[in-house]
């Protein structure tokens, strides 16, 4: 997730359940989730007398009945269940999560939409973009839940004080992104060592975000160590520090040595 990720989206109705997964998805979810799965043959047995059904709208229907069932039987909401009762403030402030399908593992992520100029109106919207076989690791998922999921705590947080754009006064397209990347690296930083103390976080995760520090920020040399840990231990980081160090890294250094 980056500042300029979330774009303002135009609600049609909702119903009233707070988790709202799309119907194409919770389709395809449970067709790889089946492939290898000991219940394949009792779920087969229930699909096959639908392909029979003459009226194509009826059809649809009973197939979409078919595929909620085994998608609440195979327990495949249970990490989205999780990571989103561990965000109280995202429950409290959103109206809705929506799930949908995401093109490629790429575009997977979580976005808040919101229809008012305030995100903290209760006029939002928490959409989450997933890859139906992302569904197949549990693990995998809450630990990806987790890790969207702060930081669409963090845009609510007040202390936070989130912007959508991060002010630069360079003109070149290369270097705005140069420093976009920046920040969304430090962001993860800050990210990964919350959930790291909360119990919440996977094996090597720090180890991976040290990485991707280092290599973005070879410029700082060993002396990026001291900054590292300072991201890393920081609990209440704000938008506005996570965007200085990004714009001018060895200035941030240098006050946080």
């Amino acid at each position: 997730m980056t500042p300029e990720a979330r774009v303002p989206l135009e609600l049609q109705d909702r119903s009233n359940a707070f988790l709202q997964i799309e119907p194409r998805l919770v389709d395809d979810a449970v067709f790889h989730a089946m492939r290898e799965h000991p219940a394949f043959w009792d779920f087969d047995r229930e699909r096959l007398p639908l392909y029979t059904i003459s009226d194509p709208e009826e059809r649809e229907r009973r197939f979409r009945k078919l595929h909620a069932a085994w998608f609440s039987r195979l327990d495949l909401p249970k990490p989205l269940n999780q990571a989103l009762d561990e965000q109280p403030t995202i429950k409290a402030y959103a109206a809705a999560c929506l799930v949908a399908r995401a093109g490629s593992a790429r575009v997977e992520g979580a976005d808040l939409h919101v229809t008012s100029r305030c995100a903290r109106d209760g006029t939002s919207t928490l959409v989450v973009r997933l890859c139906p076989e992302t569904f197949g690791d549990p693990d995998r998922l809450l630990a990806f839940l987790r890790h969207e999921l702060q930081h669409v705590a963090d845009i609510l947080d007040p202390h936070f004080d989130y912007e959508p754009h991060i002010p630069v006064d360079e003109v070149d397209p290369s270097r705005q992104r140069m420093i976009l990347d920046r920040y969304t690296i430090l962001w993860n930083i800050t990210i990964a060592g919350r959930l790291s103390r909360q119990g919440r976080s996977t094996t090597g995760a720090a180890a991976a975000r040290r990485h991707e520090f280092n290599n973005t920020f070879r410029m700082l040399g060993e002396s990026g160590s001291t900054l590292f840990k300072s991201l890393f231990a920081e609990e209440s980081p704000t938008h506005a520090r996570l965007a200085a160090i990004a714009r001018d890294p060895e200035s941030a250094l240098r006050s946080t040595g």
